[in-house]
């Protein structure tokens, strides 16, 4: 039993920077005894393996990569391992949500792109009919818009979960897995409850970067989910660049699709 309450302290460290979790979080004022002080680490405990259950319902997170989808012989890959993922009853998948915005063509999305070619592989009418729900999220710029936007949709629905499990690029497994983690731990002290992250790591072809350079790229735009100058900086260095690159307004074309949160980028 020491060793129990030793983890449910431990716990509580680890995921201090997620939460403000403390000791006294764990083990409240009210304990006068050691026998109350194992009853609350036991039952704490208790809540942690039940949301580590690994046949809880699952959430999967698909997002795009600021390119093209449709064609992208590295994106059909991408979209297999998503295919095989979701179909893999273990996994007890019970939403996907695909993440991204406009890219080359302003009148289809990643998300739709994804969706679509996701489609092409796997019958989702099928998984519907099992339970499993589809959602499109078509505005997110950038990965950590990804992760927040998805949260909302997950907020919005009312979807109940254990875990959630993000696609990406091998070379943000661990940032995003931070912040993946601290968008979906936002309640873990109120609720004595911890979201399980997992990640499913894809190489991109024909990468112009390094993977130290796109590490250090991904640092940044993380960077600027916290910081509200380096994100208006980041915001309209992508437009400019996403400007020039596939040739309209892409602040005008967001917020024209319902994007609001753009309309100050105009």
């Amino acid at each position: 039993m020491k060793t129990r309450i030793l983890t449910a302290l431990f716990f509580c460290s680890a995921v201090a920077t997620l939460s403000g979790c403390t000791a006294k979080d764990i083990l409240p004022e009210s304990l006068n005894s050691k026998a109350d002080i194992k009853n609350t680490a036991k039952a704490t405990l208790h809540k942690i393996d039940k949301r580590f259950n690994k046949n809880g319902q699952r959430i999967v997170i698909i997002p795009g990569y600021g390119t093209p989808v449709l064609g992208n012989e590295s994106y059909e890959d991408y979209i297999k391992k998503a295919v095989a993922y979701v179909n893999d009853t273990n996994n007890h998948v019970v939403a996907v949500i695909f993440t991204g915005s406009y890219t080359n063509n302003k009148d289809l999305s990643e998300a739709e792109s994804l969706y679509r070619g996701y489609d092409e592989y796997a019958d989702i009418a099928s998984l519907q009919k099992k339970g499993v729900k589809f959602y499109k999220e078509e505005c997110a710029i950038t990965t950590w818009q990804n992760i927040d936007n998805s949260y909302a949709i997950v907020k919005d629905k009312g979807i109940d979960y254990d875990a959630v499990t993000i696609f990406g690029d091998e070379s943000r497994k661990e940032k995003l897995i931070g912040y993946t983690g601290t968008v979906f731990n936002k309640d873990i002290v109120k609720n004595r409850s911890v979201t399980s992250i997992d990640y499913v790591a894809h190489r991109f072809s024909k990468q112009t970067l390094s993977d130290s350079e796109r590490g250090t790229v991904f640092a940044a735009e993380i960077g600027a989910a916290y910081n509200a100058d380096l994100r208006d900086k980041l915001l309209n260095d992508r437009f400019a660049d996403w400007g020039k690159k596939y040739k309209y307004d892409v602040a005008k074309n967001l917020v024209s699709k319902g994007c609001v949160e753009f309309k100050e980028y105009q």
